[in-house]
This record gives structure tokens, C-alpha cells and sequence, in this order.
């Protein structure tokens, strides 16, 4: 594979960060129309509103389409992804390896991280009535009821911790292998789009 003799120059920060919105605004537009679904579900028994499976599959699918063909905010910004080390379009086989290795990095730590073990609505409920009859039980004893809250709360409390570190340490190892597989496989570049690929002008001749 022959390499340019000097990297690529890149785009203006400016412009990249415009791009960048654009497209978010554009990603965006699934977990809006799936958002408000969720919302008019609410209230109707037995509805949970789940999000389909396709949306998964969705930053990847992006991903692939805006290092092959552009992104909406590339367009219209005037920019492109490119390959770092020779300016050009990064290699097909390059750019659907990076994202099947995501895609697998992103399913692989949805199914090590066990789900959080929050307590349900009813569960709430009854031990806030539990501390309410504490409390009347045990309202001329403050020493008591001190003693007997604590009991409580410590018989019921939640383990946050057990919570959090398992997608905590997931995402990471996530991360660090996508970014790994990103710079050794494609790793890219941001550059201004030539005169010749910006679309034509309606005014022009």
C-alpha cells in the first residue's frame, strides 16, 4: 500500500465540530421518534415500549456509511473522513472489519454486565411503609428508634457498587479494544472536501 509523503492536512476544527452536530441531530432522530413511542406508552397496561432491535446495529451501520460515502453534516460542512496514512477513502474490508469488531465489543459487554438489581415500584412502596410503622412504633424511644431505622436500612439497602463497576469495567475494555482495532486497522483523518467532490452550485454555469 503506497502512503502519501506528508500527512494529510485537516479540516478546521470548526468545521469538523459542525459536521459533528449535524449528524448527532441526525442520529438523534431514531431515539426521538423511539422516545416519544415510549412516552404515549405510558399508562397503558402491560405496554413496556421497548426499543427494537435494529437501533443496536445503528451507530455502526453510520459509521460504515459516513467513512464510505460521507455523513449529511459532511456534506454540507464540505468535509470528509479519510484514511490518516494516505489521504484517500479508508478500504472497505478496513472500515467493516473496525465496525463488526464494535458491534461485537458492544454485544459481548451487554452480556457480561448482569443486570442492576433495583428494587420494583411495590418493593419501594412497602418499605416506606415499614418505616412509617417503625416510627410510630417506636415514637416516644428516639434511642430506639434510631437503633431500629439503622437495622432497616441496612437489611434493605442496595448494593450500589455492584451496581456500577461491572458496565463500568466493560465500557472501558470496550473502548480500549475498539481503539486499539481503530488505530492499528483505520485510523482517520478529517480533511476539507477538493473543489471537484463539493456539490455543485444551482447558480453555477
Amino acid at each position: 500500500m503506497s502512503t502519501t509523503d506528508t500527512e494529510p492536512t485537516p479540516a478546521p476544527r470548526g468545521s469538523q465540530a459542525l459536521a459533528g452536530l449535524i449528524d448527532a441531530a441526525v442520529m438523534a432522530l431514531p431515539a426521538a421518534i423511539q422516545m416519544r413511542r415510549a412516552w404515549r406508552a405510558r399508562g397503558t397496561e402491560g405496554s413496556t415500549a421497548r426499543p427494537p432491535g435494529w437501533m443496536g446495529a445503528l451507530a455502526p451501520v453510520a459509521a460504515v456509511l459516513g467513512e464510505q460515502v460521507g455523513t449529511p453534516g459532511g456534506w454540507i460542512v464540505g468535509v470528509r473522513t479519510v484514511d490518516r496514512r494516505t489521504g484517500r477513502r479508508i478500504d472497505l474490508w478496513r472500515t467493516l472489519t473496525v465496525a463488526l469488531v464494535q458491534l461485537a465489543t458492544r454485544l459481548l459487554a451487554r452480556r457480561l454486565t448482569p443486570r442492576p438489581s433495583l428494587p420494583s415500584e411495590g418493593e419501594r412502596r412497602e418499605r416506606a411503609r415499614e418505616v412509617e410503622a417503625i416510627k410510630e412504633r417506636y415514637a416516644d424511644d428516639e434511642d430506639a428508634l434510631q437503633t431500629e431505622l439503622m437495622r432497616h436500612y441496612a437489611e434493605h439497602q442496595m448494593n450500589v457498587t455492584a451496581n456500577i463497576w461491572p458496565p463500568l469495567v466493560a465500557g472501558v475494555a470496550s473502548a480500549l479494544v475498539n481503539r486499539t482495532v481503530r488505530r492499528r486497522l483505520a485510523p482517520t483523518l478529517v480533511v476539507s472536501r477538493a473543489p471537484a467532490e463539493q456539490p455543485a452550485s444551482p447558480h453555477s454555469p
